[in-house]
C-alpha cells in the first residue's frame, strides 16, 4: 500500500466509504478507487478466491492478484456486494493531482468540470497541509 504525504492527506480530507477503505487496506487506495470508477453504484460479485480466474471481469479491472487478495481476505465464501460510487473522493483526487502538477485554478476547474471556488477550497486544504506553497 502506498503511504505518501498526499495519500495521508487524501485519507484525512476525503476519506473513502467504509467498504472501499477496507479494500484500500488490502490492495491500496488507487485500486479501491479504480473499483469505484468502474463499478461504483452497482452490485458486483466477488467470487471465492479458489474460483477466481484472470479472465473474470473483476480481475480485468483491478488485476488478478488484487482481486484474489480481496476475495481471499474479505469474501472467502464469495458474495454479491454493492460498490459505492465515491464520486466526491474521485473528484477531489483529480483536482489535487492537477493542482500538484502546477495547473492553475481556472485550468483545473475546466478540466474537472467544477467551479473555480471548489478548486480554490481544495487548493487551500493542500496549502494548509503543506503540500503546496
Amino acid at each position: 500500500m502506498n503511504d505518501t504525504p498526499l495519500s495521508r492527506v487524501l485519507n484525512d480530507i476525503a476519506p473513502l466509504p467504509e467498504f472501499l477503505n477496507n479494500i484500500a487496506n488490502i490492495v491500496g487506495r488507487e485500486t479501491a478507487l479504480r473499483l469505484a470508477r468502474r463499478y461504483g453504484g452497482q452490485y458486483v460479485f466477488f467470487p471465492m478466491a479458489q474460483t477466481l480466474t484472470p479472465e473474470h471481469p473483476l480481475s480485468k479491472v483491478i488485476g488478478y492478484d488484487n482481486a484474489f487478495a480481496i476475495s481471499q481476505k474479505l469474501f472467502p465464501a464469495g458474495v454479491m456486494i454493492y460498490v459505492p460510487r465515491a464520486a466526491n473522493v474521485i473528484a477531489a483526487e483529480a483536482i489535487w493531482k492537477l493542482l500538484l502538477r502546477g495547473y492553475s485554478i481556472p485550468q483545473t476547474a475546466r478540466a474537472c468540470r467544477v467551479s473555480a471556488r471548489t478548486v480554490y477550497r481544495h487548493k487551500q486544504r493542500l496549502i494548509k497541509k503543506g503540500l503546496l506553497p
